[in-house]
């Protein structure tokens, strides 16, 4: 058993300290929170792998019960009932969903990881960053949307913009990652418009004005992390993300 402390977890490093310590070819990881819907999840996360130019599988995540109509819809459409297999060819349609995977629960092919020197030590992102390149190596990025797991999170909108602040950090970090994949504003309007007609769809009018607010709020702080964050002096940053720590851990002392 190895314990990690919060202020020592790297998304990268230490799930590299995972797989680098096992000889097993197929790693599967999960957050502590990830439950499996049903039984036999595991094996079909693991079946794509029949394919050996496949590299990394992510499960379906639907919202954990109870969840409220805006936690629900986020995992509505980013996690669709339809499996599916992407490859670099498929980059010019899919664009930067070629390369979705959520390490929530994810397994890879080890030998796969080693090829590329295993996840970047990133403030996030690392599963992301790894299909990209995985993809650029000429492997396969696969979705099964028959291994599911509940896995969803109440996120208030102050959590929401610090999540996407980091997210826009990651991007400016990683400018390669945009352009191996392109620009990630389509993928941003077709959530938006699927999330005001899931919306609609479900009667969940009261939710409008919150939807809107958090619009506003996750794109300035994106935009915040990606185009401007050479002007926010480094001790403000760990309280614009969620995850402090890691700017504590990586800032000037």
């Amino acid at each position: 058993l190895t314990v990690i402390s919060p202020e020592d977890f790297d998304h990268g490093r230490t799930r590299n300290q995972l797989w680098q310590g096992t000889d097993a070819d197929i790693c599967v990881f999960m957050t502590q929170d990830a439950l499996w819907a049903e039984t036999g999840g595991l094996a079909c996360l693991l079946e794509p792998f029949q394919d050996p130019k496949v590299a990394v599988v992510s499960a379906r995540q639907l919202p954990r019960p109870g969840a409220g109509p805006l936690e629900a819809q986020a995992r509505v459409f980013n996690y669709p009932s339809q499996s599916w297999v992407a490859e670099a060819s498929d980059i010019p349609r899919k664009g930067v969903k070629a390369a979705f995977v959520s390490n929530s629960c994810a397994a890879w092919r080890r030998s796969a990881l080693a090829l590329i020197g295993g996840f970047p030590e990133t403030l996030m992102g690392e599963d992301t960053l790894a299909a990209a390149r995985l993809l650029q190596k000429g492997w396969k990025v696969a979705y099964s949307a028959d291994a599911v797991v509940y896995h969803s999170h109440a996120y208030s909108a102050r959590s929401e913009a610090r999540r996407y602040f980091d997210i826009g950090v990651f991007h400016r970090s990683h400018p390669e990652y945009l352009a191996t994949l392109g620009k990630p504003e389509g993928e941003g309007k077709a959530f938006v418009k699927h999330q005001f007609r899931w919306l609609a769809r479900q009667k969940a009018y009261a939710c409008f004005p919150g939807a809107i607010l958090r619009l506003f709020s996750k794109y300035g702080a994106y935009r915040l992390g990606r185009d401007f964050l050479a002007w926010i002096p480094p001790r403000f940053r760990p309280y614009l993300s969620s995850h402090p720590d890691w700017w504590r851990a990586h800032s000037p002392s």
